[in-house]
């Protein structure tokens, strides 16, 4: 059994790892997506959960993006999509933005991945980045019944694992 001082030690280790973890997605996000969704007309909103876990909310009348990093999952990213925003985590609207990439036609996206250095999350941030105009424009285009079609595609997609 390893000694108090050795579990504080690693706990702690853990934590600052963690709060490096957050530091440095909250400014790859800062640097690399929120300028492109200020250029889209998109407003921005922050909202911590707990000492190392954060989302970016980016939004306007046709669209949330939600950029997430879960506590305890390493160097990580998770992507989603809604209609709208509700300043929750996890709101039932949400999914995948791999969901809305296949929907769209468009290269695949990994929803959720974890990376092997900060670096590689920033490069997969910029490739959110690049990705961001062309989503934002054709839901914009597609109106109020864009949603409902995305669903419905969700729902019945063959082979799909209900999560």
């Amino acid at each position: 059994m390893r000694s108090r001082s050795a579990r504080l030690g690693s706990a702690l280790g853990r934590y600052m790892s963690d709060r490096a973890n957050l530091e440095r997605f909250v400014s790859g996000v800062s640097r690399l997506v929120v300028p492109v969704v200020e250029e889209l007309g998109l407003q921005s909103a922050w909202l911590p959960r707990g000492p190392d876990e954060t989302l970016c909310a980016m939004f306007d009348d046709s669209i949330c993006l939600l950029v997430y990093l879960a506590m305890g999952h390493g160097i990580n990213l998770t992507a989603c999509v809604a209609p709208t925003f509700d300043n929750t985590w996890n709101p039932a609207s949400e999914r995948g933005l791999s969901w809305l990439t296949k929907y769209l036609g468009l290269a695949p996206w990994e929803n959720t991945r974890r990376y092997a250095s900060y670096d590689e999350r920033d490069e997969y941030l910029l490739l959110l980045a690049r990705l961001l105009p062309e989503l934002v424009a054709t839901i914009r285009g597609q109106g109020t019944g864009f949603w409902p079609k995305l669903y419905a595609f969700v729902e019945n997609y063959p082979g799909r694992v209900p999560v």
